[in-house]
C-alpha cells in the first residue's frame, strides 16, 4: 500500500491516508517506474504531434491537432470507460490527503503555476514548432515566414518521418 490506512471515526466507509510511512526506496521506485515513463511518453506524444501538425497542409492542421489532443487525453478516456462506477464512488467518498504547506511555498507555487509555467509552455512550444519547421525544410534558416503561410518542402519517406519523430531536439 502507498500509505497507512486508518479508520475514520465519523464514517466506516471513509479512509484517511498518510504518507508518513512511505520509504525513500518506494519514492525512488515510483519516480523511476511511474513518473519518468509518463513524462517521457508525454514528451514523445507532444513531439510526434507537433511533427505531424507541422508537416501537414494548413487545411489538415486542425484535424491533426485534435487527433494529437485525443492521444494525449487517451488515459483519461480509458479511466472513464473502464473504471467501474463503484470504484469511482469509493474514490469520491475517500477523504483528501491534507498537507501543511508554509506560506512561502504557497507563494512560490502560485507564481510558478500562474506565471512561470505558462511562459515555459510558450517557450517550449515555440522551440518545438521552429525546430520542426527547420527539420522539415531544406533551408536551415526557416523562421516566421514558414509560420505565416509558406509550406516547407516535405519529404514523402516514411523513414524520414520516423527519424524526425525519434530525433531529440
Amino acid at each position: 500500500m502507498l500509505g497507512q490506512a486508518q479508520k475514520n471515526s465519523a464514517s466506516d466507509h471513509s479512509v484517511n491516508w498518510s504518507f508518513e510511512w512511505i520509504t525513500t526506496c518506494w519514492k525512488v521506485f515510483a519516480m523511476l517506474c511511474i513518473v519518468l515513463p509518463r513524462i517521457l511518453l508525454a514528451m514523445f506524444v507532444a513531439k510526434a504531434g507537433a511533427y505531424l501538425v507541422v508537416r501537414t497542409n494548413p487545411e489538415s492542421a486542425i484535424v491533426n491537432t485534435i487527433a494529437t489532443l485525443f492521444i494525449g487525453d487517451f488515459d483519461s478516456f480509458i479511466y472513464t470507460t473502464f473504471t467501474a462506477s463503484s470504484t469511482k464512488q469509493d474514490l469520491a467518498r475517500t477523504d483528501p490527503v491534507e498537507v501543511e504547506v508554509p506560506d512561502w511555498q504557497s507563494t512560490i507555487l502560485f507564481i510558478g503555476t500562474n506565471a512561470v509555467g505558462p511562459l515555459i509552455t510558450i517557450a517550449m512550444t515555440a522551440t518545438l514548432v521552429f525546430s520542426m519547421l527547420r527539420s522539415c525544410s531544406d533551408n536551415p534558416t526557416v523562421g516566421i515566414s514558414a509560420v505565416s503561410g509558406s509550406t516547407p518542402s516535405l519529404g514523402n519517406s516514411t523513414l524520414n518521418d520516423l527519424a524526425g519523430i525519434f530525433t531529440f531536439w
